[in-house]
C-alpha cells in the first residue's frame, strides 16, 4: 500500500496534496489556518482523482474520498454523511452477505479482505456451509 500523498517533509507533502486538490483559495486557506492568508502558494493543474487511484475504483468511491478530502473542514463529509453516502448501499442491502478471511503474516500484519456476495445467488449447499461456520 502507498500514501496517498507522498512527501519527505510537509511542505513536500503539502506539494502532493495541491498537486491532486489543486490550489487552495484564500478563503479555503482562511478556514484552514487564518495566520497563513498571506501566504501564496503554487499554482498547479490539480491530477483527475481517477488517475490518482493505480487501481480502477468505483465512481462512488472516487465521490467519497472527494468529499472527505476538502480544504474548508465545514466543506468535508462527516461521518454520519459518509454512513448514507451511495458508496456503502450494497452494505446496507438485508441480502448482502460479508465474508471476512484472514490472511497471517507476521502478527502485526494481519490484513483483512472483504468480500461481499447476495444471499439470493448461493446455493442451497452454500447456505448451509455458511450456517456451519
Amino acid at each position: 500500500m502507498q500514501p496517498l500523498f507522498p512527501g519527505e517533509s510537509g511542505v513536500d507533502q503539502l506539494v502532493e496534496i495541491i498537486k491532486v486538490l489543486e490550489t487552495p483559495t484564500r478563503e479555503e486557506i482562511k478556514c484552514m489556518n487564518p495566520n497563513y492568508t498571506k501566504f501564496r502558494f503554487p499554482q498547479i493543474k490539480p491530477h483527475p482523482w481517477h488517475k490518482v487511484f493505480q487501481k480502477r475504483l468505483p465512481p462512488e468511491a472516487v465521490d467519497l474520498v472527494c468529499r472527505f478530502f476538502q480544504y474548508s473542514p465545514n466543506l468535508r463529509c462527516t461521518a454520519l454523511e459518509a454512513c448514507v453516502h451511495p458508496f456503502f448501499d450494497e452494505l446496507r442491502d438485508p441480502t448482502t452477505l460479508l465474508f471476512v478471511n484472514r490472511r497471517r503474516g507476521k502478527m502485526d500484519n494481519i490484513s483483512l479482505l472483504f468480500k461481499t456476495e447476495k444471499l439470493q445467488s448461493l446455493n442451497r449447499k452454500q447456505k448451509h456451509e455458511l450456517k456451519e461456520r
